[in-house]
């Protein structure tokens, strides 16, 4: 299994400590406009992390060197960048016909889609909240902004950095 590392991967973390599950097809990401004040396209530095309800920030790649990029390219595809170096590609997709808006992130494993990382987000200005959890059957969402070692979630704040 691809090892990931907690500071600068904030996303990939989460997928390989939530296992893997069988690679599947998804469809087409539902994308708002390019532009557009809720449109997850674009680049996105993190600035908080929070993980089973433990503040991880302070031991993050958010203060301990590079900081990390979440790249959201309109054609569904990602990238998590620290300085140089590309730690993770893959596909998103968003739903914001529902509230609390749904977000999914499937990263890349040997070339292959990994595992589905259900989530929702909000964007509020230049700022962009993700919750996620583990992957499960039934590809079931979070329904809350938050943390907690009960579920396993994960709590992630990013701002636009080039506005």
């Amino acid at each position: 299994m691809h090892v990931y590392r907690l500071a600068g991967i904030a996303l990939s973390v989460a997928s390989s400590a939530c296992g893997r599950t069988t690679a599947h097809q998804d469809p087409a990401p539902l994308a708002a406009p390019r532009g557009t004040s809720q449109s997850l396209v674009g680049r996105w530095a993190l600035v908080t992390l929070v993980r089973n309800g433990e503040d991880l920030t302070n031991r993050s790649a958010v203060t301990v060197g590079a900081t990390v990029f979440y790249n959201f390219n309109a054609d569904g595809t990602f990238r998590i960048v620290r300085g140089d170096s590309i730690r993770e590609t893959g596909t998103w997709s968003q739903d914001t016909s529902v509230s609390p808006k749904l977000f999914d992130h499937i990263p890349d494993v040997d070339g292959r889609p990994g595992p589905f990382v259900p989530g929702i987000f909000a964007i509020s200005g230049d700022s962009l909240t993700i919750s996620i959890i583990p992957p499960n059957p039934t590809r079931r969402h979070p329904t809350a902004f938050r943390s907690t070692p009960a579920d396993s979630s994960w709590l992630l704040v990013f701002r636009r950095p080039d506005r």
